[in-house]
């Protein structure tokens, strides 16, 4: 059982923490996901049989295409839909371009979420062609096209099609932080080390 799990307060049943997430604050999302109220006031996410499904509403902006599908989640566990490519002819991207790719549709994301838009490993991994920006945020109240930024960072051209499937979209809560300038940080072991401070 990886050392993210516990379990909380009175119910034994293994909860995955995400530390400093108040229920008030964690609140607007609710419907994404069960949540357990600690007597310290932490929310805690109740996975498996407790997961809640978010409905997302798509909207196709040329009328809805017959050879097109939305974006769906390949296995039972997945944690990003896939998303098509929606070009009307084939786009080649040389060694180290960069292209925006229409998807065709736009979507009504729930207030307290983002739709994060990521690589899809197989594309990256075998032709080096990966979301330039990954990754991707599409906000709440965005209501134009999605469309996916790629770049190829592989070593040879790579040709991508209508329907070729180039991008994977999560859903996930976003907190909004209340910005409060102070005089002086908390201090920690680690300090001010940053990049390779650890060593290899």
């Amino acid at each position: 059982m990886p050392a993210a799990w516990a379990a909380a307060g009175p119910r034994a049943e293994p909860c995955l923490i995400f530390p400093v997430i108040f229920s008030e604050v964690f609140s607007p999302v609710a419907f994404l996901c069960s949540l357990y109220q600690s007597p310290g006031g932490k929310a805690f996410f109740i996975p498996g049989e407790h997961m809640q499904d978010c409905e997302l509403e798509f909207l196709w902006l040329n009328g809805t295409p017959k050879d097109l599908p939305l974006p769906a989640y390949a296995s039972a566990a997945a944690a990003g839909m896939d998303v098509a490519a929606a070009l009307d002819a084939p786009l080649t991207l040389a060694p180290g371009a960069i292209a925006l790719v229409p998807t065709g549709f736009a979507v009504a994301i729930p207030e307290g979420c983002e739709l994060q838009v990521r690589p899809r490993s197989g594309l990256a991994v075998r032709h080096g062609v990966t979301v330039v920006n990954a990754p991707g945020t599409i906000d709440a109240d965005y209501r134009g096209e999605v469309r996916v930024g790629l770049i190829n960072l592989g070593p040879a051209a790579y040709t991508i099609r209508r329907g070729d499937r180039i991008a994977q979209l999560v859903l996930a809560p976003v907190l909004r932080a209340t910005v409060k300038v102070v005089t002086q940080l908390a201090g920690t072991v680690r300090g001010s080390g940053g990049f390779g401070h650890t060593g290899r």
